[in-house]
């Protein structure tokens, strides 16, 4: 049996720290609360340690005992410092936004058991054990999900599960096609022929299965009820790490282990183009504070899918840069943002009057937002031009297209700034952000910066650790003349000239002569309706059949048709 103490430390800490801040809860809630973080940091540290090792002697595999295996190579590797370190900046402030008032011991081991089962699915080497931890991974989000025990909160939590239930079956169906065409369910490179059936099932199912768990165009409906009725530091985590794991998911299997299938690019970039879009329209007109930023997180994990679509080892950087920079500067936002709606104890936009306190992190917001806008130095200029360049080399429309999204993405976090730091007179609310706040958003706006100014450096690990010391991808320049980054500081600057104008554009989209597109945004383009009457006739049909089949009701007319139409169905099946 062979074993690392980084492995134990990431897997059986969290996972066995579970159980501390129930049992230590009676004794006081700051001391469960500490324990916690102190299992946390440790966990952060072993993910440190493991990801210098695996940098310094290259990837490994580990067999602790038959079928229990264990792959640390670079992606594994930066997946896992990413899950520990937001789970750590979790629970730190935590306490700031009363989330320990009620059920604390619950969330807090709910947040372990969800740090355990994302490391155990970034370190999983075997595709059985992955999707073990991903139940896992789908149970702990789902109680902390539910951790207010509001109605909104329980139907954001069952919408939540039964999509990830979905997605679940589908990459289970995926597994099973990949280890009857490879023979083996370890995560070693293979072959899959994507000409037959199966191998088109197989990328169908994979695509598809963690489409659904990284919030994809038209997979989205969990994610904005979701992250609104979350905790807000769980928001923070949701966006940050958990939606990642269908990324990380879509690159383990596509870029790692499986060739990317024949017109791969055809049909994922258009996609990812079109889950931006949409993502941030629906922003744009979003006044739930909350729900706006989770509308943002889904643009920007379309933009990560663009990169993913191109295909190559340019996008794959790309894109796995992007979300690096995306779960921490969302995570900021949150957290800055998520401060003023909790203690103006109210989401909606138009109820909140700004908060004098809040100046304090008003700082950190703004940086946040300048780097998720895509403005230069900020490491989201990059990340985002990468993208841009992997795109443009075969689909130059789609990439010119994808620079709307920078400036629909200003203008949405122009608007929510605006009504939470500046609207209004301002009130005092005796309350000012917690040191922990402070400190935990310091923190991810240095991050924010250094992976600007350090972003060929960060660009180059991200290489090494991918595609080896052969290979490196050029960072594009903020100065540079090229047609795309020209047409995105055009943008930036119409995203301002509408701003300077808000009031009349606003006006026109909902009473004037483009009302349609106001009506469509507000509604959120009618998905959440088409959803829930799509659910509804499932469970009446299913109700239907199980009454039927179980007899209740004896119209034996009902069977002869049923028969009928089976055997009319075996019967041209056996023609054709």
């Amino acid at each position: 049996m062979e074993w690392t103490y980084q492995t134990l430390l990431l897997l059986g800490l969290p996972l066995g720290g579970s159980l501390l801040p129930v049992a230590s809860w009676r004794r006081g809630k700051r001391l469960a609360h500490a324990i916690s973080l102190v299992v946390l940091a440790v966990t952060a540290i072993s993910a440190l340690f493991l990801l210098n090792d695996v940098m310094s002697n290259g990837p490994s595999t580990i067999e602790v005992v038959p079928g229990f295996v264990l792959k640390l190579d670079f992606l594994a590797a930066i997946m896992t410092v990413l899950s520990t370190s937001l789970c750590l900046a979790c629970v730190l402030v935590s306490g700031s936004y009363g989330v320990l008032k009620a059920n604390g011991a619950r969330y807090l081991s709910s947040i372990l058991v969800l740090c355990a089962s994302l490391n155990g699915v970034f370190l999983s080497g075997d595709l059985v054990m992955m999707l073990f931890f991903w139940e896992m991974m789908v149970v702990s989000t789902y109680l902390v999900v539910i951790h207010s025990g509001k109605e909104a909160a329980m139907k954001a939590g069952r919408k939540y599960f039964v999509m990830a239930q979905i997605g679940a079956v589908l990459i289970l169906a995926s597994i099973a096609i990949a280890a009857v065409e490879t023979g083996t369910t370890r995560m070693v490179p293979g072959s899959m022929i994507y000409t037959g059936i199966s191998g088109i099932a197989f990328a169908t199912f994979a695509f598809i299965g963690f489409g659904i768990d990284a919030a994809l165009v038209p997979f989205h409906v969990w994610l904005p009820d979701s992250h609104s009725e979350s905790p807000t530091p769980m928001s923070a985590l949701l966006s940050g790490i958990v939606v990642k794991t269908g990324i990380y998911g879509l690159i383990r299997f596509f870029f790692l282990l499986y060739q990317v299938p024949g017109g791969w690019e055809g049909v994922v970039i258009p996609l990812g183009l079109a889950t931006a879009l949409v993502g941030v329209f629906l922003a744009v007109f979003q006044m739930d504070g909350k729900r706006l930023i989770a509308m943002s997180t889904i643009s920007q994990i379309g933009l990560i899918f663009m990169g993913i679509g191109a295909g190559t080892a340019a996008g794959g950087t790309s894109s796995l840069f992007h979300l690096l920079n995306h779960s921490i500067v969302k995570s900021l936002i949150f957290l800055t943002a998520g401060w003023m709606m909790w203690v103006s104890n109210t989401r909606d936009l138009g109820k909140i009057n700004r908060v004098r306190e809040g100046r304090r992190i008003l700082p950190f917001y703004l940086i946040g937002v300048l780097s998720i806008s895509g403005i230069p130095p900020f490491s989201g200029f990059f990340s985002k031009s990468l993208i841009g360049k992997s795109v443009n080399s075969s689909s130059p429309e789609l990439a010119i297209m994808s620079t709307l999204v920078g400036m629909l993405t200003l203008l949405t976090f122009m608007k929510l700034g605006w009504f939470l730091f500046f609207r209004g007179e301002g009130r005092s609310t005796g309350e000012s952000p917690s040191a922990a706040v402070i400190g935990v958003c310091a923190v991810l706006t240095a991050i924010c910066i250094a992976q600007g100014l350090l972003s060929p450096w960060v660009v180059g690990m991200i290489d090494e650790g991918m595609h080896g010391t052969d290979y490196a991808t050029a960072v594009p320049s903020p100065i540079s003349t090229s047609n795309l980054t020209i047409l995105g500081y055009v943008s930036l600057l119409v995203a301002l000239a509408i701003w300077l104008r808000k009031e009349f554009v606003y006006r026109t989209l909902t009473e004037g002569s483009l009302r349609f597109f106001g009506t469509l945004g507000k509604k959120e383009l009618f998905v959440d309706d088409f959803y829930l009457l799509t659910s509804r006739a499932v469970i009446r049909g299913s109700r239907a059949t199980s009454l039927l089949a179980s007899g209740y009701h004896r119209d034996y007319t009902a069977y002869v048709i049923v028969v009928w139409l089976v055997g009319m169905l075996l019967i041209l099946g056996g023609i054709l």
